[in-house]
């Protein structure tokens, strides 16, 4: 059973389970998360993670449908670093990004995703990257490379400071 697990975990077809992500993280934010284009995950020897196209939905205030969008997204991280920690990011890269950052007139802002997106809100464990940050420890490490693409907007009502 555990060299069948192995075997699917090192050659299987993970993109298979974009479905399952974009639920789940539909969930954790409480906004719209979607992968519009192409999606592998690879676990062995590190985890590779590639999409394109992916986005996050604005607030229902929010003066555009989508709060991010991102062309290109890859990442490699140390596999063993995610159970012991901290989180060794070798590779990232964001490509062709859009972000629209958006405050209302009451003075609320579309990147507080809230408390339904929090882990412990959702039951998830208190040991998330935020609570090493809380511990003084740092929750990443690494990113020898980095590649970034893309624009920042800034909108808010007249007057507002």
């Amino acid at each position: 059973m555990l060299v069948t697990l192995v075997l699917y975990l090192s050659f299987g077809d993970l993109s298979r389970h974009k479905g399952r992500l974009e639920s789940y993280l539909t969930q954790r934010l409480g906004r719209p998360f979607a992968i519009d284009g192409k999606f592998t995950l690879d676990l062995f020897p590190a985890v590779k993670v590639e999409a394109q196209n992916v986005r996050i939905g604005n607030t229902s205030w929010g003066t555009a449908p989508q709060m991010l969008q991102v062309g290109r997204f890859a990442t490699q991280i140390n596999l063993r670093s995610l159970f012991s920690g901290p989180v060794d990011v070798h590779t990232l890269e964001l490509r062709d990004v859009t972000v629209l950052l958006e405050r209302n007139s009451s003075g609320d802002v579309n990147w507080d995703f809230g408390k339904s997106g929090s882990a412990e809100s959702a039951g998830g464990s208190r040991h998330s990257p935020g609570s090493a940050w809380r511990a003084g420890k740092p929750a990443l490490r690494g990113a020898g490379r980095i590649r970034a693409s893309g624009s920042t907007h800034w909108r808010q009502p007249q007057g507002f400071s």
